[in-house]
């Protein structure tokens, strides 16, 4: 089974250049790894009026939001690294990890996804042996 995974980055570069980084590609179906681009996310709607005047704007999270469905997660890696090692699959530990400008979200903390995909969602969430090696 995959894992669906959540983030948000400073803006579009800034995902592109750490996906690139980690090897997370759009091209990258063969090996397990599907990103749907959100953009911007309402956080709270706006309020209407019964004649259709905003009442109150929408409050908006304009930072570049993208969901990941890896459906092949990577096995342990040998050690030594083969000179031809081609790694399959990707890691979801890793990757909850984010990097620069790029955060993942603790599927805990959203009360409504955006886009989820077909069928259900199966979130990443740290195990209590991965927080115990935190910090």
């Amino acid at each position: 089974m995959g894992s669906d995974l959540m983030y948000r980055a400073a803006d579009k570069a800034t995902w592109d250049a750490w996906a690139a980084i980690v090897s997370l590609t759009y091209d990258d179906r063969p090996n397990g790894c599907y990103i749907d681009e959100i953009g911007p996310v309402v956080v709270t709607p706006a309020v209407v009026g019964p004649d259709g005047e905003i009442i109150t704007s929408a409050v908006m999270d304009d930072r570049y939001h993208v969901n990941v469905r890896l459906t092949q997660i990577a096995g342990p890696r040998p050690d030594p690294l083969p000179e031809d090692y081609v790694p399959q699959g990707h890691d979801p530990a890793v990757l909850a990890q984010g990097g620069p400008g790029v955060e993942w979200i603790d599927p805990a903390t959203v009360n409504n996804p955006r886009r989820i995909w077909a069928g259900e969602m199966n979130y990443y969430t740290p195990i209590a042996s991965e927080q115990s090696n935190e910090g």
